[in-house]
């Protein structure tokens, strides 16, 4: 279960990464939702506070 939970978070940080493949990214992260809701809670919260930090002002 550990190697699909790290393959769907590559997929899902690939997918988002570039426009052309932003629906596979998007898919990622709903199948990651359904299987591990908590993980999926934790790296959006990591995202938003690094995207915070780093933001301009």
């Amino acid at each position: 279960m550990l190697d699909l939970t790290l393959a769907l978070v590559v997929v899902a940080a690939l997918g988002l990464s570039f426009s052309s493949t932003r629906q596979i990214g998007i898919l990622g992260m709903a199948i990651l939702c359904f299987i591990h809701p908590a993980l999926v809670i934790v790296l959006i919260l990591m995202g938003g506070g690094i995207y915070f930090y780093n933001r301009k002002p």
